[in-house]
């Protein structure tokens, strides 16, 4: 059974979660660095994009308007995202075993490691305070 209700519910939580994540300095590297990020996920069917290219906010973008350029596309499936952004998954395993897959350099997506606990701990706040998908109704 999918973490999501649907896609509304998935994007509804990550909305959520980037906004706020990469608006902290513990997850600023995008914006120090003027990265793009994409996120194309299956299953449910989402494609979310964060571009801090102008380093001084990190722009969210879903759906169509998230198709445009990024420096690091992060490719997977619903319950892998899940399980990367509640801090269950080794993203080098993953991406070793298939599960995820990263276009535009491993040692770029590496350097945002330091970030990530941030973001992960947002994310598991979120999906706690809304498990059944109520905010992306």
């Amino acid at each position: 059974m999918s973490p999501y209700r649907d896609a509304a519910h998935l994007q509804a939580l990550l909305d959520r979660v980037l906004r706020q994540g990469y608006a902290a300095p513990e997850a600023g590297l995008i914006l120090r660095q003027r990265l793009a990020l994409a996120f194309v996920l299956t299953a449910p069917d989402l494609r979310a994009r964060v571009d801090g290219r102008d380093g001084q906010e990190a722009h969210v973008t879903f759906g169509e308007d998230a198709a445009g350029p990024a420096d690091l596309t992060f490719q997977m499936d619903g319950d892998t995202a899940h399980a990367f952004w509640m801090g269950e998954l080794n993203p080098v395993a993953a991406m070793a075993s298939g599960r995820m897959r990263i276009g535009g350099g491993l040692l770029r997506a590496l350097a945002l490691a330091p970030g990530l606990p941030h973001l992960q701990q947002a994310y598991r706040e979120a999906y706690a305070a809304d498990p059944g998908g109520e905010m992306g109704r």
